[in-house]
């Protein structure tokens, strides 16, 4: 016998079996790997999963397994298989459903029986616990190093050519330090040891690229051609029927990824394999064909005790539509309860196809490969544009750290992330709206494969996603509120408001506690929302259409996840306003040096007159000149401006700066940074932090 796993044909000799209840389950090894584990294989037939070839279609049997994989150290890495036997080739396919490690090596692994007791392994808590702290203790020395020679550099006015500097970042990367004993190397040798079987048992779990960065992993998922299971794919010449409906198709919902949907059918199909059902989640515009087995087999691990004799084989794919005219796809397989009229599923393959609105609506499925290149081109787009945003922060960031540093000038953690929040926003200073619409559909697009993602999957490695959505949501908003303010329409009053939500709702975070709060609170939510009236929601879909009504229930979902995360945010903020840069004097409000340092400012001194400039945040370059001066200070208050460049002495801001400004009309915004000074006869504070090119 033989398995095949993530691309790999592995050898699987059996030792011996046991006559269970449930059947027979047998005991096998693979020797050159010590990996040791339990086999179950069904006795009804049941639809192959999607790497079994063609010639086993009529002849798979469902096939469930466990290993456990002996490392170097006293534990051993555990996977939990699932996956269908083929008879013809003595071969199983299978996918991996679930990761551990256990406290058991050597002749206690060979002689393993199971436990339906929860396994976990200390010994490797401990030693990955180590090496983590180790490798970002490394890393973080490796960049300290690196920035004080690069200054040092700057300092002698050398230039440190690419090939220089990559040879001394590995250097600097090397894990044991200068002057090391061979006991200290003997230990780090013995954690790399460990981190080196721990990345070859999940390269071999998985298809390398979980490896990779998430949005890119993401990206890589959804962009991959996927092909339908013929089973589900219904002929164009097939008439539609609804007779007896709710007993022909009698799935009501399905769970997956721990959330419960809803699940409405509309018509079927008689073909020769069997009825098809077409099925909608009416709110969410989700459309596909689903198909439920003859016989009883043995139920996912999801399902309740009480369906153990009662669940069949139940495989359905399912579209769901986006924004654009593409919509995400996802084929699940799991079993159908008949006690509970439910389905127990998980997410065996997902792809894009360019289809969305009526054309979705009507679709009957191909055995033609699908893909989307609508996502494929604007996730490329959206993958280039993070990466320059991301390096243009980089670079913005460290040219201030220089800054400082030639100052004598120290920055605090706080500072600092403010200061980096900054630098990582979206659009460029003096964006015009054009600009800004376009690239909010690039968030909006960014939004939606993070919730399908986060819907589709059940594992601990999809919660990093909610980082991600997280981010896009505060992009999201903070671009919404600098279109709002750009379009003059709202009053200085007004304005300054607004100013104030977008600073204390969408700044500040340090923690990403809001992303992490809302990971654990989604899936109790999503399932409250599909159980309440959006589930009979389908007559109003119909009327609007589904396309304009899950716009409507996304932003709901999309509302609440900014609710949770912002008022986790909103103490934290308020907290740092009150405390940190701020002071309040007279019934006006003054921003400290600390918040003027934190958000870039500085001061340049030309011709007896001090000016206060700032960084220029351009798309994607950092212009060694993008200095600019913005405003004229005068004590303590600060007058607009035309933008000039600075070639007079910079310094950094030495006394607090607002109050009232009497003579100066507050409609008067300098570009790119409009909303640099909001002082006025009867708005004669600053109400909000120096919201530098809004």
């Amino acid at each position: 016998m033989a398995l095949v796993l993530a691309g790999v044909w592995w050898n699987f000799e059996a030792t011996h079996y046991y006559k269970a209840d449930q059947g027979i389950v047998c005991h096998a090894v693979v020797p050159q790997y010590n990996s040791h584990g339990n086999y179950f294989i069904g006795s009804s037939r049941t639809t192959p999963y999607h790497t079994t070839p063609s010639s086993c279609a009529n002849d798979s049997y469902p096939f469930e397994q466990y290993l456990y994989h002996g490392s170097i150290g006293y534990y051993s890495f555990y996977e939990g298989e699932v996956g269908t036997y083929c008879a013809k080739s003595k071969t199983a396919y299978i996918v991996v459903e679930v990761l551990g490690s256990y406290d058991i090596n050597g002749s206690f692994l060979a002689k393993d029986t199971g436990s339906t007791n929860t396994r976990g392994s200390y010994w490797y808590i401990i030693i990955g616990g180590f090496w983590l702290v180790f490798r970002a203790v490394t890393i973080r020395r490796s960049f300290i190093s690196l920035m004080r020679y690069g200054h040092k550099c700057d300092e002698m006015h050398e230039i440190i050519g690419q090939h220089d500097a990559m040879v001394f970042v590995q250097e600097n990367m090397r894990l044991s330090a200068h002057g090391a004993t061979n006991y200290q190397r003997a230990a780090i040798l013995a954690l790399i040891v460990e981190g080196i079987m721990a990345d070859l048992f999940l390269i071999i779990a998985h298809d390398g690229w979980r490896a990779q960065v998430q949005y890119t992993r993401s990206y890589a998922k959804f962009l991959k051609p996927h092909k339908m299971p013929q089973l589900l794919v219904v002929p164009s010449d097939l008439q539609q029927e609804t007779a007896n409906i709710s007993s022909v198709c009698p799935v009501q919902g399905y769970l997956l990824a721990g959330v419960w949907w809803n699940l409405h059918p509309t018509h079927y199909y008689n073909t020769k394999n069997g009825t098809i059902c077409h099925g909608v989640v009416p709110q969410y515009n989700l459309h596909g064909n689903y198909w439920i087995g003859d016989a009883t087999t043995t139920p996912y691990y999801r399902t309740p005790a009480n369906c153990i004799d009662n669940s069949f084989v139940y495989d359905m794919y399912m579209y769901h539509g986006s924004i654009g005219f593409y919509s995400f796809y996802e084929e699940v397989v799991g079993t159908y309860c008949a006690k509970d009229n439910f389905a127990y599923v998980v997410v065996d393959v997902l792809g894009t196809y360019d289809i969305n609105g009526v054309f979705l609506a009507a679709d009957t499925g191909s055995v033609n490969l699908r893909l989307s290149y609508w996502y494929g081109i604007a996730g490329v787009v959206w993958l280039i544009y993070r990466g320059l945003t991301i390096h243009r922060s980089f670079v913005a960031c460290r040219r201030y750290g220089r800054k400082c540093t030639e100052m004598g000038v120290g920055l605090h953690q706080k500072e600092a992330m403010v200061f980096v929040q900054e630098s990582l926003r979206w659009s460029a200073h003096g964006a015009s709206n054009y600009q800004r619409a376009a690239l909010l559909y690039l968030i909006v697009e960014g939004i939606m494969s993070d919730l399908f993602l986060i819907i589709a999957n059940d594992n601990w490695t999809t919660k990093i996603q909610y980082l991600s959505l997280g981010y896009n949501l505060s992009g999201l908003m903070l671009l919404l509120f600098e279109m709002v303010e750009s379009m003059q329409w709202l009053s200085d009053k007004w304005r300054q408001r607004v100013k104030r939500v977008k600073r204390v709702f969408f700044s500040y975070e340090t923690a990403l506690v809001g992303e992490l709060v809302s990971a654990l609170a989604l899936q109790a939510f999503l399932t409250g929302l599909n159980g309440s009236d959006f589930k009979r929601s389908r007559p109003v879909a119909l009327a609007v259409s589904y396309y304009f009504w899950s716009l409507i229930s996304h932003s709901v979902v999309v509302a609440v996840i900014t609710g949770i995360i912002a008022s986790v945010r909103v103490p934290t903020a308020i907290t740092l306003m009150m405390l940190g840069g701020y002071r309040w004097e007279h019934g006006r409000l003054y921003y400290k040096v600390t918040a003027l340092k934190a958000f870039g400012m500085l001061k340049m001194e030309e011709d007896g007159v001090e000016y206060l400039a700032l960084q220029k945040l351009h798309w994607f370059t950092v212009p060694r000149d993008n200095l600019v001066g913005i405003g004229v200070i005068s004590g303590q208050r600060v007058e607009p401006c035309h933008e000039r460049p600075c070639t007079g002495i910079i310094t950094l801001l030495d006394r607090k700066l607002g109050g009232g400004l009497s003579q100066v009309d507050t409609r008067h915004h300098v570009r790119p940074s409009r909303a640099m000074v909001e002082l006025g006869p009867k708005n004669a504070w600053v109400t909000a932090p120096l919201s530098i090119g809004e």
